[in-house]
């Protein structure tokens, strides 16, 4: 079947011109004047001649259509036309999102496909999958963290990090309708010693000003480590949250050390002030680096102006100052 469909369009030209020609033919030799006098029956025998010599017409013309069109195909004029339609940003805009990564899969093989041939599917997907990933429901604006007071106390011959930590910024739903999930996920480990307490947690609605006390419904979610609320996708929202922590400083896996997002970020800012018996190096896990805003005994500001991906973020690494 597939064999015929091809043979059919590749052939499709002459085809049409050689069914116009002779349908053509076979009404004009066959048509005759009308006579008033003959029955229904004999004048549609000889109306069908001229309706046959003009469906040839009509079929020969489409052939002379198809030729033509499929002789400019590829010329420059027709190509770039279509791509003036199909690239429009009214027709994209139209399309499903399988379409548009259709769409994008292409451009990236074109992209890349003589630089890294071997390669090229893989970066195409973790382009689309992770770093843009179409399936998020929103992303954050200004992101910014506050650790305030971190120290380093001894506690029973264990070492603990202590520290208040405010932590905002704005959620801008993808879609314009319906609702998206507004999710929270945070990691830490502890022990008998160590604590998380949450001392403020709200959400506001940009459009109203209408503020949200979350403080209940995100404590009982600690043990779980995964905070989840449902959101109205036509509006923006600003979320805070304060909290204060301790936990050991050996554990390597703390979330103060090792920072990620988890959405698509337009902008973001960490503030720290931490005591004289702490060293602290700050590292970017970015493209481009974090620039220093300000940086004086026990306090340092980072700020990172254009867009972060999912999984990047940066790095404390903390240690105990030796003191003279």
């Amino acid at each position: 079947m597939a064999t015929v469909k091809i043979w059919l369009f590749k052939n499709l030209v002459w085809i049409l011109t050689i069914v116009g020609i002779s349908l053509f033919l076979i009404g004009h030799f066959n048509s005759d004047t009308s006579d008033s006098t003959l029955s229904f029956s004999d004048r549609f025998y000889k109306f069908l001649p001229s309706a046959l010599k003009a469906v040839g017409v009509a079929v020969l013309s489409s052939g002379i259509f198809a030729a033509v069109l499929k002789s400019i195909q590829f010329s420059g004029i027709f190509q770039e036309e279509l791509a003036k339609v199909i690239y429009s940003r009214n027709y994209l805009e139209k399309q499903d999102r399988k379409f548009l990564e259709d769409i994008w899969k292409l451009t990236s093989k074109v992209l890349y496909t003589q630089k890294f041939p071997r390669i090229n599917e893989k970066i195409e997907t973790i382009v689309l999958k992770h770093y843009f990933p179409s399936d998020h429901k929103y992303y954050f604006e200004d992101f910014r963290i506050f650790y305030n007071d971190i120290d380093i106390v001894n506690d029973g011959g264990i070492d603990y990090v202590t520290y208040e930590q405010v932590t905002s910024a704005k959620l801008v739903p993808i879609d314009e309708r319906g609702k998206f999930p507004w999710i929270n996920i945070f990691r830490y480990e502890t022990d008998q010693s160590s604590y998380r307490e949450v001392t403020k947690m709200t959400i506001t609605n940009c459009s109203t000003r209408e503020e949200t006390n979350l403080i209940e419904e995100f404590s009982k979610t600690l043990s779980s480590g995964k905070f989840e609320k449902l959101l109205e996708c036509d509006n923006e929202y600003e979320f805070w949250k304060a909290e204060r922590r301790k936990f050991p400083l050996n554990i390597p896996s703390n979330e103060l050390q090792d920072f990620g997002l988890s959405k698509v970020t337009n902008g973001m800012i960490i503030s720290i002030s931490y005591s004289e018996n702490v060293k602290i190096s700050f590292i970017s896990k970015t493209v481009k680096e974090f620039h220093t805003l300000n940086k004086v005994d026990g306090k340092l500001t980072m700020e990172h102006r254009e867009l972060l991906l999912p999984s990047q973020g940066f790095c404390l690494v903390l240690s105990k100052s030796r003191l003279e």
